[in-house]
């Protein structure tokens, strides 16, 4: 059968330890811890901004909605703007629906150019006339 003495002798360690693979190994794993670090502080990061947006965006000024409100009802309502020139407003669905049916209605803008008038004259030819006369 067996040697006792031989079973003994091996299940005694090796006294040479490979230092290649224990320095592989241990570099190995400080990447893999540096490399989860780095994914968990962006993790981080990204969630915090995602939160910080949603807050700032969630907070609607109360003078935005109050504005936009007036503005849908004047843009949606009938008032007397100037009786006498016959100025009156209507809602602006209604005005668009009057311009596609009668485009004759919208006049074109004209700008009026002025007149051409004669060139000043020059100030030496004025002294000139002046001294000899006139002429």
């Amino acid at each position: 059968m067996s040697d006792p003495e031989n079973k003994a002798a091996d299940s005694v360690e090796p006294d040479d330890i490979p230092v290649g693979k224990v320095i592989l190994a241990a570099a190995g794993i400080g990447l893999v811890v540096l490399l989860l670090s780095v994914l968990a502080t962006q993790l981080v990061r990204i969630k915090g901004r995602d939160t910080v947006y949603v807050k700032e965006l969630s907070v609607v000024d109360p003078r935005i909605t109050e504005t936009h409100a007036k503005d849908v009802e004047e843009l949606n309502s009938y008032k007397v703007m100037d009786a006498e020139k016959g100025y009156y407003r209507i809602p602006i669905s209604l005005a668009m629906d009057e311009m596609a049916r009668h485009p004759e209605m919208i006049a074109p803008i004209v700008i009026p150019t002025p007149e051409p008038t004669a060139p000043a004259e020059k100030p030496a030819k004025a002294a000139k006339k002046k001294k000899s006369g006139g002429n």
